[in-house]
Order: structure tokens, then C-alpha cells, then sequence
């Protein structure tokens, strides 16, 4: 590639500056090639006013190569002046710094001048701005500052000359070409963007996780980020750290850019550090514990280590209070980061699991208001919040379990974050359907209570992640429209976005997170024309054509509610013959590109999204032509239910373990053996394994555990059953009741287990009886599908990453039917 096609700043120069063909006289910049216009700031510009100043010279730059001078009030000279921030000027002529809400901003023109204006923290500290050098970028602002006059600034710059910051990489923003002169016809606005909290993603030095369907670290996701910078990737050829650095000031400042941040107002489970501090001495952070509580936790039904809390308990409302008044005085306890819920919230909010409080006074209450003694206790802190600072409010979450809304009014100091996670969902599936009759029960029922929403961008691709195998994406454009206007009417106020399938995505969910009732066509036509100039047909019809595969139902089996699966992905989506269709329009589109800009912006297409699409086709493709196992299952002598009878020595072995969905051998030599009675199906397995290390949770999933899937076919509805070292039995069904896709249920009669820690090995032997292993008597004529999992706890398995999973069948995963054994009974 020929070095100076790409800026330092991922500028790329268009021809034809729209806003030079309006008819009307404009205000002037640039005439002959030389300043016309000079930008002032106040004598003590706040940082905002800084950096809007000097990002204004930097574009008027780039498009014209005139360099507008930067001074003071007191040193302006005469002409149109552009008056950034809180100048005299300003105050003048309306727009005193004073007048401005949060997040507000003006840009005016008052007689020859420009004011461009806005809510600003008061935070004066030096800007430095080197655009030739990203490394010597000082003083950006950060996002949850109050940067009004800067948000002024980039609805000028976009909105009257053009620029476009499509996405975060060198070839991601573009500026009309606009020769020597530079007129423009100013868009008069005074207003704040409607979502008053706008998160596409929270740390811009992995923000590029979120623009490539590529799992980092892997060499997919290396190319494709070596080829988005490939100036800096020149420039920092013997420093990878540096690399990393600088782009990680483009993607911070895409984000500030894209108008990322405003109030600060985050929600998340918020009792990650109670066990540390309270329950017992943590190795990595002995410094946490304070002492031994139990009166904090749930009690469990066995006597176990609890994974939640208990929300009856006054003990815990009282070390609630005791943390948020800590952390109000900006002296936070262990596990808390100052002002990490934001300076006017305290997040109140359960562990990410289902394992409740089984104490009397907890299932009292669960049996009058299921599911709802998390609200309850919410309520309870609320209250206390009003006496110890009654400024400040609670923020919980409405998630999973407790995703539905009180029965009883909220406090008037709470906020309610909605976790809509069917959000990505293919539109109209029963998951997502049934969450947006729970939101807008919400905002019947509790109309006073602000909402916020959490939209789960990041799925199929995390289920992909989790499952190891590779997702069809979802791209959502037109989908997210009708969402964002359905958001309007429900004066959602601020939205967490966990993530997006492409930067495309990330380009209309930006714009809708600003105002949700932008025209999406509009906002699409604009991307493509931009992006991929003579090529945007093909690529703006690649894009649709893909968008509409995900989204059509018809494309899905009849039993889908929610969530993506390999076979589904692949089976019926990503199917050989629209792939070669769209293979046919790529190439269609390459030979439509007319420039080496537009050349390399399909390139990293094929990089961020296409390769790992013929990736996922051929592994599908793999994965048909492994043969799943068929195994005769030996009678052996009636052994009563008791699997320590079984004559193990005539069972059939279980061999082959797998990573999971792959057929890579798994690290550790796990087995186990099958055989039955005629009445009971008996089952060993086997992990040599450190046992010390062993992990029983209270609900026995996530670690450590065997997961063991049975079903009458490969597909739902199935059965799982987990078992712990201890040994404890959690069992849940799929598609069985209602069709739900999960369900749990209580054990049922006729299952025995045995665990024995040997030195060593973990041995679990268990019997299943066969009237009722599954939902109706299995017959032994009938055949029995299966399959088995090991979910190995991190610290044991020494990986980074959450779970260690195998599977004994090979390219299976995780609550995944379609590839299960075939069992025939002797």
C-alpha cells in the first residue's frame, strides 16, 4: 500500500462538499486557500472549549489545507469569528454559560459570527493536540465529563461541514474535499442528545473487540487490526505496546466523537467483593477480608459456600448503607472504585446467578411476591438513602429473575436499569417478544421511575464465544430503528449497549442513541455512499441481504424462541448457496471500487466479518462429515440402583474427550463407562484431576461439574442433569415444558449418585432409572441419545478464561442437542 493515502487521524478525502452546493450564502472559513475566519475561546477556556477548538482547525485543515488561528478574546483581531465555549461574546448575545442544562449545547450565527457553545465542567486544565502524533494527545476529555461546547462542536462539524466518523480505524473518517474554499450553510440548533447516557462500549482500548467478529488474539483479529492502522502498525513496527497505545487514542477519541458517555450512571452487580470481605480470606486479596459474617448470605439447602445474598437481612441493609455512605465521601470500601456507579448513584444489585436465599424469612416472602425480594430490599435501601443523602438515588437492575416489575410502588430515589437482552434477537422471536411485554409493563405500571435499558449487542457472537464455535452475525440496523423509536415513546434515558455486531451497527446505534428518531435509510444511505463510494450498491445490498437472513423467522426452526446455535448459524442461515451469492456480490463490489480508499475499506470487510463467516461455513461443513458415535450399552446384572454393584468391567467405555465444539483432543484424560439392568441406566465418569482444587457451588452449575444431556432425538426437547463433587444434582429442561427453553425442575425419583476424590481422580458413579430419566418411562426398545460435559473451574484448569469446558462428543457444546450419541440397549 503507498504511504499518505491515510492520515494519522484515518481521515480520507472525498470530492464534492454537498454543503458547498446550497445556494444560500454561507458563513466563510476558508477563501483562496487562506483563513477567513479566526476561532476565539475565552481567556480561561475550559478543556471541552480546547479541544472543540482545535478540532475544528484540524478538519477545516484537511479539507482545505488553511490553518484557522486560535487566540483569546482579548487577542481576536477583526472579521467573522468563531467563538468557541464560555467567551464574553457569548454571554452577550444569549448564550451565557449559565443558561445551559446538562449536556446542552448552541451553535448560532449572531451577524457575521459564529458562537458555538455548551454545558462545560469546569475543568480548565491544558489540552495538548498533535494529530501528526497520537502518543502526545494529552488532556482528551474524558467521557462522563460535561463537555456541552465539544458536543456543540461535532454537530457543526457534521452536521454543517460534513465530517463523518464512520469508525474508529484509519479509514474510518471522511471529510469533504472542498479545494480552496470553504463555505458553509450552519445548522442553527440548541438542544442536548435525548439519551442523557449513551454507552457503545466502555474502555477504548478494546473498543476494536467490538468492530471484528474475530475473537481477540486470534490470528483472524490480528490481520484484520494490523490492516485497519496499517500507518501505525509501520510506525510502531518494533514497539507493539506503542501500537497498542496509539490506537487506542483513535478508538477514545472515535467514541468522544460519537458523542460516547454523558451522565454517568452505570448499574451492575454490586456484591462481587462481600465474599472477600466477609465470608473468607481471598489468596489475592487478603487485604479485603474485614471478618466473618454469614448472617450476609443466603442460606442454602444443602449447607453450602452461598453465591447470593440475603436480602431479608438486616445485617446486610445495614453494611449497604455503611459502603454507600463510604463511597458518597469518596472514600469507597474494598472492591469499589470511586464514583464507579457515577456521583449521584449506588448500584443495589444480586450476584449474576439464581441462587436465592432459602432462609424462612426469605421464602416467606418469595411465596407472596415471587420473584420480587430484590425489589423489596431495593425499597429498603432506598428509604435509608433518603435520610443519609438525600440527593443521591439507588440504581438496581431488572434482570433474569427479576427482569418482571413489583407488584408494589419503587421509591421516587430509585432508577431501574432493564436488562433487555432478547434485544438482538431475530425480530419477533417469542424471547424478545416476551421482554418488550415485560418493558412496557414497566413503564405502565411504575410511569414515575426513570428507566434505563442494557441492550445485548454482544449476542450470537458471545454465545459463539462461549460455545466455540462461530455465529451467523446480526447485523440490526433497521431493527434497532423500530426499537429506538419504540424507546422515544417510553422516555428511556440512557442506554448501555454491550456491544455491536459491526461498525455499521455501531454508526446507526450512535446516531439513534442521539436522537431516535434519525431516519435509518438515511443514516445507511449516508454510511454506504460514504464508505464505499461506486461500490455502495453492492455492499449497502450485501449488508441488507444478511440483515434480512437474521431476521426472518422463516429462516429458523419452528421451535425457536431465542439464541442462536452452530446449527443454526450455518444449517440454516449461513447456508452454501446464499453464500455464494453474496461471495458473488463482494466480488462484484471489488470490481465496482474506483479508488484505493474504497479498495481497502472492502478489504477489512473480508477481514472483520467475511473470513470469519467462510470460517464458520467450513467448520460447519467439518462438523457434518464427523460421524457421531453409536454405542451398544451392555446388560449387566441387576445391580439394584446401586452403582457401586455394577460389574464396571463389562460396561462400555466413553473415550475421545473434545475441547468443546471442536474435535481438538481436551488437555486432561477424562473417561467414563456405561451399562445397564434393564431398570436402571448406570453411569461413571472419570477426571484425574488436582481434587483439592474441586469447586461445589450452591447450585451446582457453572463449577465444577458433569453435565449430562439425554433426549429421545438430537434436538428438544432434552434433559440436563448436573451433578457436584459432593455429590449434588441441579436438573433442567429444554423445550419440554411449554415449549420454554429452559426450565428447572426438580429431581426426580430413582437417581443415585456416588463422588469419590481418589488421589488424584474424581469418580462419580450415578443410576438413572429409566421410567424416569426423562419426561415420560423409557422403554428399553426405545434408543437414548446422550452426551456428557465437564465444566472445569478456572483455577483448576489454569486458563484466563471463565470456563473449562469438554464434551465428550466431538464439535458439541454447552446445551447443545444436535450432536448426541446414540445409545442402543442390549
Amino acid at each position: 500500500m503507498k504511504s499518505g493515502i491515510f492520515c494519522l487521524l484515518g481521515v480520507i478525502l472525498l470530492g464534492g462538499c454537498k454543503n458547498m452546493e446550497e445556494t444560500v450564502p454561507g458563513f466563510v472559513l476558508v477563501r483562496n486557500g487562506m483563513p477567513a475566519a479566526e476561532i476565539v475561546l475565552a481567556e480561561k477556556p475550559t478543556r471541552s472549549a480546547q479541544f472543540a477548538a482545535y478540532e475544528l482547525r484540524h478538519c477545516v485543515k484537511r479539507m482545505t489545507g488553511a490553518e484557522l488561528k486560535i487566540g483569546s478574546e482579548r487577542e481576536a483581531g477583526s472579521g467573522p469569528k468563531i467563538f468557541v465555549g464560555a467567551t464574553d461574546y457569548a454571554g452577550r448575545n444569549r448564550f451565557p454559560a449559565d443558561s445551559f442544562q446538562r449536556q446542552e449545547y448552541a451553535v448560532k450565527v449572531i451577524g457575521e459570527n459564529l458562537v458555538i457553545a455548551g454545558k462545560d465542567q469546569p475543568d480548565c486544565g491544558k489540552v495538548s493536540y498533535d494529530a501528526s502524533d497520537l502518543l502526545k494527545m494529552k488532556g482528551i476529555p474524558p467521557m462522563f465529563s460535561e463537555p456541552g461546547t465539544l458536543y456543540g462542536m461535532y454537530d457543526f462539524l457534521e452536521n454543517s461541514l460534513g465530517v463523518r466518523w464512520y469508525n474508529q480505524t484509519e479509514s474510518g473518517t471522511v471529510f469533504p474535499s472542498c479545494g480552496k474554499d470553504l463555505s458553509v450553510r450552519v445548522r442553527e440548533v440548541r438542544r442536548s442528545p435525548f439519551m442523557k447516557y449513551r454507552i457503545g462500549f466502555y474502555y477504548p482500548g478494546r473498543y476494536d473487540t467490538r468492530s471484528c467478529l474475530w475473537l481477540p488474539n486470534t490470528p483472524g483479529f490480528t490481520a484484520w487490526q494490523q490492516a485497519a492502522y496499517p500507518e501505525l502498525a509501520a510506525r510502531y513496527r518494533n514497539s507493539p505496546e506503542k501500537f497498542q497505545q496509539a490506537r487506542a487514542v483513535m478508538s477514545e477519541l472515535f467514541l468522544l466523537r460519537r458523542r460516547n458517555g454523558g451522565e454517568e450512571s452505570h448499574c451492575n452487580h454490586s456484591f462481587n467483593s462481600y465474599h472477600d470481605r466477609f465470608w473468607e480470606v481471598n489468596p489475592k486479596r487478603p487485604a479485603y477480608f474485614e471478618s466473618k459474617r454469614p448472617e450476609l448470605f443466603a442460606k442454602t439447602e444443602p449447607p453450602l459456600k452461598p453465591e447470593q445474598m440475603c436480602f431479608s437481612s438486616e445485617a446486610l441493609l445495614r453494611q449497604v448503607m455503611t459502603d454507600a455512605d463510604a463511597y458518597f465521601k469518596g472514600t469507597p470500601p474494598p472492591g469499589l472504585r470511586p464514583w464507579m456507579w457515577g456521583e449521584r448513584f449506588f448500584a443495589v444489585v444480586p450476584h449474576d446467578n439464581s441462587f436465592f436465599c432459602k432462609c424462612e424469612e426469605c421464602s416467606s416472602f418469595e411465596k407472596k411476591h415471587p420473584r420480587q425480594i430484590v425489589f423489596h430490599f431495593v425499597n429498603k435501601a432506598a428509604r435509608e438513602m433518603k435520610k443519609q443523602h438525600p440527593d443521591k438515588q439507588v440504581s438496581c437492575l431488572a434482570y433474569a429473575q427479576y427482569l418482571s416489575p413489583p407488584e408494589f410502588p419503587l421509591e421516587n430515589n430509585v432508577v431501574v436499569h432493564f436488562c433487555f437482552y432478547n434485544s438482538h434477537e431475530p425480530e419477533g422471536c417469542p424471547g424478545q417478544l416476551q421482554q418488550l411485554k415485560l418493558l412496557e409493563r414497566w413503564k405502565k405500571e411504575h410511569p414515575e421511575t426513570p428507566l434505563y435499558l442494557w441492550l445485548y449487542g454482544c449476542f450470537p457472537r458471545l454465545f459463539a464465544r462461549y460455545g466455540n464455535w462461530f455465529c451467523f452475525p446480526g447485523f440490526h440496523a433497521r431493527e434497532a430503528e423500530k426499537q429506538y423509536r419504540l424507546f422515544h415513546k417510553y422516555d428511556i434515558r440512557g442506554i448501555f449497549s454491550d456491544g455491536f455486531d459491526l461498525e455499521t451497527d455501531a454508526y446507526i446505534q450512535f446516531n439513534l442513541m442521539d436522537n431516535p428518531l434519525a431516519g435509518v435509510e438515511t443514516l445507511l444511505d449516508d454510511y454506504f455512499r460514504g464508505m464505499y463510494g461506486k461500490a455502495a450498491p453492492q455492499m449497502a445490498r450485501l449488508y441488507r441481504e444478511i440483515e434480512q437472513t437474521y431476521h426472518n423467522l422463516k429462516n429458523y426452526p419452528d421451535s425457536f424462541h431465542s439464541r442462536q446455535t452452530f446449527e443454526i448459524a450455518w444449517g440454516c442461515l449461513g447456508t452454501r448457496e446464499r453464500m455464494e451469492r453474496w461471495k458473488a456480490l463482494l466480488a462484484d463490489a471489488e470490481k465496482s471500487a474506483d479508488t484505493p480508499e474504497t479498495r481497502h475499506r472492502i478489504m477489512l470487510f473480508k477481514k472483520s466479518v467475511w473470513s470469519y463467516m467462510l470460517a464458520g461455513r467450513a467448520a460447519y461443513e467439518e462438523k457434518m462429515r464427523e460421524p457421531i458415535p453409536s454405542l451398544k450399552v451392555p446388560r449387566v446384572p441387576d445391580a439394584g440402583g446401586d452403582p457401586d454393584k455394577v460389574d464396571w468391567t463389562k460396561a462400555v467405555p466413553m473415550e475421545n474427550w473434545n475441547v468443546r465444539g471442536t474435535r481438538v483432543p481436551y488437555s486432561r484424560k477424562l473417561g467414563g463407562r456405561l451399562a445397564h439392568d434393564a431398570e436402571y441406566l448406570y453411569v461413571e465418569l472419570n477426571d484425574p484431576c488436582d481434587t483439592s482444587r474441586l469447586v461445589t457451588s450452591a447450585g451446582v452449575f457453572a463449577y465444577d461439574d458433569w453435565e449430562l444431556l439425554f433426549a429421545r432425538q438430537r434436538g428438544q426437547p432434552f434433559r440436563m442433569y448436573a451433578v457436584s463433587p459432593k455429590p449434588h444434582f441441579a436438573l433442567v429442561a429444554f423445550g419440554e415444558v411449554n415449549m420454554l427453553p429452559k426450565i428447572g425442575l426438580p429431581l426426580p425419583d430413582g437417581i443415585y449418585a456416588r463422588s469419590f476424590k481418589e488421589s488424584g481422580l474424581w469418580r462419580t458413579r450415578i443410576a438413572f432409572r429409566f421410567n424416569t430419566l426423562l419426561d415420560s418411562p423409557l422403554r428399553l426398545r426405545e434408543k437414548l441419545y446422550m452426551n456428557v460435559l465437564r465444566i472445569t473451574n478456572p483455577d483448576l484448569a489454569k486458563v484466563r478464561a471463565s470456563l473449562d469446558i469438554a464434551s465428550w462428543m466431538s464439535f458439541s457444546t454447552v446445551n447443545d442437542p444436535a450432536r448426541l450419541a446414540e445409545l442402543i440397549f442390549e
